[in-house]
């Protein structure tokens, strides 16, 4: 006779289960549904997304072909048509919401370097885009763990040029202040946020995060165009002091 403990685990076990195959079956359904539909290449507005997280040590290449523009709804291709990325042609997936995307996930060391994106569309034409990721990195000193407002913090970043610009954001626990949040360049390789910069957060844990972002126009696009959106992240913590 199973005990109430061990009905409970198999009764878990079995409802797990049962919500990753029906939510597999819902996305090859979503595939399958956006088959009744293929628009011409012409209709496609080609979006790329290559985006990366620090702290999670990966990089996600999502390819996505919007009907009608860049707002559409993610379509599948034709059959006769593929996309790849540095060679590996992506397969299809898609969700509710943004229908049709194809996507790739890849570990971030070893990511340096330049890339490439390949279209070819249902009629033969090729389309390629190549890149190299915007990686950065903060110093090996990095961040301390204490952070005295008086005395400003500077912090020396690699992998940016002088008038590269980064997305700043540093908040605090209380729900009242604005914090800081702007975009900013290097001055003499190092972000510096001064007193009056910190003078903005309260005193205790902050949390600090730094977004590279970049939106290039492609070499080659359908009428429709399309674009290639690239974004890494980093965050840190630190205690702020008087």
């Amino acid at each position: 006779m199973i005990s109430g403990h061990r009905f409970l685990f198999f009764l878990i076990v079995f409802f797990l289960a049962g919500a990753a195959i029906a939510s597999l079956v819902s996305c090859n359904a979503a595939v399958q549904q956006e088959e009744k539909f293929k628009a011409s290449a012409d209709m496609l507005y080609m979006d790329y997304q290559v985006t990366g997280e620090e702290e999670r040590g990966e990089i996600t290449v999502r390819l996505v072909f919007r009907y009608g523009g860049p707002e559409g709804r993610g379509m599948l291709l034709d059959t006769s048509a593929s996309v790849s990325f540095d060679g590996q042609q992506l397969a299809a997936d898609s969700s509710k919401m943004g229908g049709v995307y194809y996507e790739a996930r890849y570990l971030a060391q070893g990511f340096e370097g330049l890339h490439q994106i390949e279209y070819k569309d249902g009629v033969g034409k090729v389309y390629v885009d190549t890149f190299s990721f915007p990686f950065f990195s903060l110093r090996s000193a990095g961040l301390p763990a204490t952070v005295s407002r008086t005395k400003g913090l500077e912090l020396e970043i690699d992998g940016l040029k002088e008038k590269d610009e980064l997305h700043v954001m540093l908040t605090d626990t209380s729900f009242y202040g604005r914090g800081i949040d702007r975009l900013d360049t290097l001055k003499e390789g190092k972000m510096v946020f001064t007193q009056q910069d910190l003078d903005k957060l309260k005193n205790g844990p902050v949390h600090l995060e730094f977004y590279r972002e970049k939106e290039l126009g492609l070499n080659q696009t359908s009428r429709q165009g399309g674009r290639l959106y690239l974004s890494y992240n980093l965050s840190r913590e630190f205690v702020l002091i008087e």
